[in-house]
């Protein structure tokens, strides 16, 4: 027990490196919107779009498709070198508007754009904002309507894109969309088309490195298991960040001996009997490197 605790207290030791909490980031995409005299909108652009509008227009195909037709052909493209995330990018963009509250009013501005210049008429809103995890309600977004509506297509489109792709930026440790938004304007141009395989390949590895280290998403677990029944979970599926370097797990303190935690692989097996009825308490620590991460479990033995 001793190396354990003396690790318990490093962790704690550690300061700002160590994730000891749930990771619900509130982040997302934002407009151009640009104002008359008067103060009335009179353009709102996809801030993606308006930053790299000369280097890489987009091209969402036909002017007369919808933004959902719009998002297909963008992942349409995205696919031929990217089959996996196109598919992943393509299901999170199908449920969009359902798992999205839409809002009359504006939204909090939440500072990840970084500096980007615009005219002496115009500023950088907050369109979109989400978060890792849905709330109560089943929503993952919350979209302003009084900007929304303003965009066409194209712009809704971008959106969209904009949002499913700084999804997994967001659960690799970024707090900023900077890349989230040359990834979109890439995929969203005909650049996506001249790529190489190997130049996608390390354009995607530049885009998508992870920033984080591992840390558990919530701080307490709860898993009900029944008597003379196996449970196996692998523990990765309960982090918010995945890490960059190899992970080693522990329980603490020194688990009942029908309790199992693979301390390479993150497996976590409990077979109980029943004479384990019950509940116990016990603390998770995921390792990577010097850095640690701890969440409470509590394991709840029914009959």
């Amino acid at each position: 027990m001793k190396s354990y605790l003396l690790f318990i207290f490093g962790v704690f030791m550690m300061g700002p490196g160590v994730a000891l909490a749930g990771h619900e980031v509130g982040n997302g995409g934002n407009g151009v919107v640009c104002r008359n005299g008067s103060g009335a909108i009179t353009t709102v652009q996809l801030l993606d779009y308006f930053q790299y509008e000369d280097k890489l227009p987009y091209d969402l195909g036909p002017k007369s498709w919808t933004y959902l037709q719009k998002v297909d052909f963008a992942l349409t493209r995205l696919e031929k070198l990217d089959s996996t995330r196109a598919t992943y990018f393509q299901k999170e963009a199908n449920q969009f508007t359902s798992v999205t509250h839409w809002q009359d009013g504006p939204l909090q501005s939440i500072p990840d754009s970084g500096f980007v210049p615009v005219p002496a008429n115009c500023s950088i809103q907050q369109m979109a904002v989400q978060h890792v995890n849905n709330d109560s309600q089943g929503k993952r977004y919350a979209v302003t309507n009084d900007l929304w509506n303003w965009l066409d297509d194209d712009g809704k489109a971008g959106l969209i894109l904009h949002e499913v792709i700084y999804r997994e930026e967001i659960r690799l440790g970024y707090t900023d969309s900077i890349k989230a938004r040359y990834y979109n304007a890439v995929i969203s141009s005909d650049q996506i088309n001249t790529m190489t395989s190997d130049a996608y390949d390390d354009f995607a590895k530049m885009i998508f490195q992870p920033v984080q280290h591992a840390g558990f998403a919530q701080d307490k677990y709860t898993i009900n298991v029944k008597v003379s029944t196996t449970t196996s979970l692998d523990l990765h599926s309960l982090l918010a960040f995945p890490g960059v370097d190899a992970l080693t797990w522990y329980l603490i303190p020194d688990p009942p001996s029908w309790v199992n935690l693979a301390e390479d692989s993150g497996i976590l097996t409990i077979t109980p009997s029943a004479a384990n009825v019950g509940s116990y308490s016990l603390t998770m620590v995921v390792r990577e490197d010097s850095n640690g991460s701890l969440a409470g479990l509590t394991l709840v033995v029914e009959p």
